[in-house]
């Protein structure tokens, strides 16, 4: 049986992994040269309050998680389900944030072509959030365009409960992170991105964007770092 990473028709085009993670991206990149790494922090410039402070996890659900499976994802989960259980425990709230469409695909604009290629995929109707990454209180989110603000109540959500403060991460870091992560700062959030949070099947385009345009717009930290503070 031909899996997800299969490739589409004969030849040397792209495989359908690669098509449905451009399709959740803002485009494909090309190959980048790592002239320079980013380096997380080993903490944050600001401490962090809790009453004022949330963990945002973006498109951790199990149809993008099986396309990854091979690429060492569940790696990514276990970090996650951790610094979730901590967040917790330090009384900050966990959004969960999920794509996701009717059976019939009618939240997809026939002139949106990036809809159209998750439509012909037919992902993303009926796959859910995993149970170890959920928690009582948690706040579950569906969108239906690639960035977690577009459409939905997250920002009405976090300015009720008097949040400025994002801990951030997310599945693809090209896709729905730089969509996320860009509304974010624009909505004035303090924003903490936790690399190693954040899978980006192209390393050159994880490097090339911590680098410099999450650099700019965030604070690049890690897991350990976020669970030293909580």
């Amino acid at each position: 049986m031909r899996d997800a990473g299969d490739r589409i028709g004969e030849g040397t085009g792209p495989t359908r992994r690669a098509m449905i993670a451009g399709a959740l991206s803002l485009g494909f990149f090309q190959s980048l040269p790592q002239s320079a790494r980013s380096q997380p922090t080993e903490e944050s410039s600001m401490p962090i309050d809790p009453r004022r402070s949330a963990l945002v996890l973006l498109h951790y659900q199990t149809d993008i998680l099986a396309l990854f499976a091979e690429a060492g994802i569940d790696a990514y989960v276990q970090r996650m389900a951790r610094l979730a259980g901590a967040a917790r425990g330090a009384g900050v709230p966990v959004y969960l944030v999920r794509i996701g469409f009717s059976a019939d695909y009618r939240e997809i604009s026939a002139n949106n072509q990036n809809g159209q290629m998750i439509r012909s995929f037919g992902l993303f109707t009926n796959d859910a959030i995993p149970d170890v990454l959920r928690g009582s209180g948690d706040t579950e989110i569906t969108a239906h365009r690639v960035s977690a603000f577009k459409g939905t109540d997250l920002d009405l959500s976090l300015r009720a409960r008097g949040i400025d403060t994002l801990m951030m991460a997310g599945i693809t870091t090209s896709g729905v992170v730089v969509s996320t992560l860009a509304e974010a700062s624009d909505l004035d959030y303090r924003i903490l991105l936790i690399a190693d949070g954040c899978f980006e099947p192209d390393a050159a385009a994880q490097e090339a964007l911590l680098r410099v345009p999450f650099a700019t717009r965030a604070e690049i930290t890690t897991t350990d770092a976020l669970l030293a503070q909580l």
